[in-house]
């Protein structure tokens, strides 16, 4: 038996189905094919047609199941042909639940398009429910999350098939990047703001202008991209020059309503020290990471120079430090291999909600009795203040005019010393609270309502 040939009918056959529903969901024929219970009947019998000659085989794999025996099944071309196929059926299953619902709702389609792309890429991740609670949490912070979700894919797409290259990058890059950092935070704020109770309003607000911000920032850089333009700094054209000073605008407000969050967080009554004090680090060090953003659009002495001299600028600021944008730079990433670049202290330092909470929860979940809650805290504090002068360090190498690749020995120097006091700082937290007396539980994981 082809499998070969078999996998890739397989594939085939729920191909034109998942184009169906995401791109053209509102077509009548779209309509009453995914409407039968049948969408599935392909991959579903090919799956019963492998089944058959294996079955022996199979149900003494799953009577009994082992890793060791599931390996060995999967790790022969029939195995992994019925398992794929398996997956094929009950995935467009899912999806064809996902749309049928999500009309019945009447949610749009272009908010229902990410959902569906996931679950046909990663099955249960793109499951409705996940969509219906952050709805019900913040409905616009909800779109902003699957429109930067739908950049990224759109700038997948364009990395593949555009092949225009924008300030020694592929013209789609920076579209991709900003899709998956905006999504990760979207999403980050979407868990955050259940824990902000105190102050529902205030935190709706910030959900809602954080949302509405950003989605306007997400339209820009995809009209830029579409365009084949720089989205930063570009001054070339007054309809360039309206979008980048409408988009300094939002970054301004997108800062102070972080600001607020921050605030917000800093007041919200404590019910759990432990994450408390990693929502709350961890936005401050996202207000850092932002403010780093306003040293990027000054201009350079090259671009003051050429002003001054009356000359016309295509760009008025830049990321890079001691040269012009558009050098060799990592790939994808863009960061300057020859010479400074501030992106990466920003990188790091917007991210900085996802790394502290992420060690607030791993901490809380640590099942040492004598680890007390006040060690768990200082702990957090420890990462918070490592992590920030990781961003400062970053930050400060890059003024200096030295790419993040080529460290000089003063910059390995200041790493080691942070990394040192970082790992020492722990040590003595470990060692004090072994040779304390019987510690008290940790807190409890929040619950809804309880706040942070």
């Amino acid at each position: 038996m082809d499998y070969t040939l078999i996998f890739g009918l397989a594939n085939l056959s729920v191909l034109p189905l998942w184009f169906l529903i995401i791109l053209l969901p509102h077509w009548s024929i779209t309509r009453r094919i995914i409407g039968s219970p049948l969408v599935a009947l392909v991959p579903a019998t090919i799956y019963l047609v492998l089944v058959g000659p294996q079955i022996a085989t199979l149900l003494s794999a799953v009577s009994n199941p082992s890793l060791s025996g599931i390996t060995t099944l999967l790790a022969t071309p029939a195995g992994a042909t019925i398992a794929w196929a398996h997956f094929l059926a009950f995935d467009l299953l899912v999806g064809r639940w996902v749309y049928l619902d999500a009309r019945e709702r009447g949610i749009s389609a272009l908010l229902i398009a990410p959902v569906l792309f996931l679950t046909f890429m990663l099955g249960p991740i793109g499951q409705f429910g996940l969509l219906s609670r952050a709805w019900r949490i913040n409905s616009t912070l909800t779109i902003f999350t699957f429109l930067a979700l739908l950049l990224t894919i759109i700038g997948v797409i364009g990395l593949i098939f555009d092949p225009r290259i924008v300030l020694g990058m592929p013209n789609w890059a920076k579209s991709t990047k900003f899709g998956l950092s905006l999504g990760l935070y979207g999403a980050t704020l979407l868990w955050l703001l259940p824990l902000l109770q105190s102050r529902p309003r205030l935190a709706g607000f910030v959900g809602h202008a954080s949302g509405g911000i950003l989605s306007l920032e997400i339209v820009l850089l995809a009209v830029q991209a579409i365009r084949g333009v720089p989205m930063h700094f570009n001054v070339s054209t007054p309809f360039d020059s309206t979008l980048w000073g409408f988009m300094s605008v939002t970054i301004m407000a997108f800062w102070v309503v972080t600001l607020i969050a921050v605030i917000l967080a800093m007041l919200q009554p404590v019910s759990n020290r432990i994450l408390a004090w990693g929502v709350r680090l961890g936005l401050l060090i996202v207000l850092i990471g932002f403010a780093e953003g306003f040293l990027m659009p000054p201009p350079t002495p090259t671009q003051m120079a050429a002003l001054q001299a009356g000359q016309q600028v295509h760009l008025i600021g830049a990321h890079t430090v001691g040269a012009a944008d558009g050098g060799p730079g990592i790939p994808f990433l863009g960061w300057s291999t020859q010479h400074g670049d501030l992106r990466v202290g920003h990188f790091i330092g917007i991210h900085g909600i996802q790394a502290i909470a992420l060690l607030a929860l791993l901490l809380m979940r640590r099942p040492e009795q004598w680890l007390t809650i006040r060690h768990r805290v200082t702990l957090v504090w420890i990462g918070a203040i490592s992590y920030l002068g990781l961003v400062v360090l970053v930050t400060w190498q890059a003024l200096r005019g030295q790419p993040l690749l080529s460290p000089d020995t003063l910059t390995l120097t200041s790493l080691g010393g942070l990394i040192a006091t970082g790992l020492i700082a722990t040590a003595i937290v470990f060692v004090h609270a072994r040779r304390a007396p019987a510690a008290l539980s940790p807190d409890p994981s929040p619950m809804p309502g309880r706040g942070v």
